[in-house]
């Protein structure tokens, strides 16, 4: 019996063997061929070169096919076939139908992927003429001072959040030269594309990592947004 030592080293040496013939593919799948035709060929039964081109005939003919069916949308291979459904109860169903299974995907893709569009509390009514979109609003001041005073009905998760995002005493002021410095650089740097908004949270983060606990990083984000700087940045600077 091989150790787990032992086992390992076969692992190792099965790995390197089959990295091996993945380079060399094509190579031995001529030398597989000829092999055959020749032990075709000893028995008697039929000679090399006509096995050789009885073999490349079917493959092309196997080629032509699976390109027919491709054209002709009968490849199955890859797509989904059944989809199981579990409602409240636990019961599980399954539907194999085309279109029930593209209505089911696509409704699970719509709620897997847009969870968070319109859902946010920062976007309710409330939260826009307090804060604002983009920390304009005339109660930024009041998340910084600790003394915002909640919209009814806000969740004690969105709570704990504004409460953190109160401004720490004796937070060091971001170096502006430095976000300059940054925003020309992001604005140069890389291929020409289309012109679109600069996330001004990559900017903030970039700024936080000189401030080190996760706290005074979460208190910066706020109070870089309440400055004159950044507004002008999320709404005119394009790269």
């Amino acid at each position: 019996m091989l150790s787990i030592q032992q086992i390992q080293e076969k692992l190792k040496e099965a790995e390197q063997t089959l990295k091996q013939v993945k380079k060399n593919a094509k190579a031995f799948h001529i030398s597989h061929r000829l092999s055959l035709a020749n032990a075709l060929a000893a028995r008697g039964n039929i000679s090399a070169a006509k096995h050789i081109r009885m073999r490349l005939k079917r493959e092309e003919q196997r080629d032509v096919a699976r390109a027919s069916r491709y054209m002709l949308n009968k490849i199955s291979s890859g797509a989904t076939t059944k989809v199981q459904v579990t409602d409240h109860q636990g019961n599980i169903r399954e539907y194999t139908a085309k279109d029930d299974v593209e209505r089911l995907i696509i409704h699970e893709n719509e709620r897997k992927y847009h969870q968070t569009e319109g859902g946010t509390e920062f976007l309710q009514r409330e939260f826009l003429e307090k804060l604002g979109k983009y920390g304009e609003g005339p109660e930024v001041d009041n998340v910084l001072d600790g003394s915002f005073e909640f919209p009814p009905d806000t969740s004690e998760a969105m709570k704990d959040f504004i409460r953190y995002c109160k401004r720490v005493d004796n937070l060091p002021a971001p170096d502006l030269k430095a976000l300059f410095l940054l925003i020309s650089k992001l604005g140069k740097s890389g291929k020409k594309r289309p012109t679109v908004p600069i996330n001004i949270w990559v900017i903030i983060k970039q700024v936080s990592k000189m401030i080190m606990s996760a706290q005074s990083y979460i208190c910066a984000r706020k109070y870089l947004l309440s400055q004159d700087i950044l507004r002008n940045v999320g709404e005119n600077v394009s790269i």
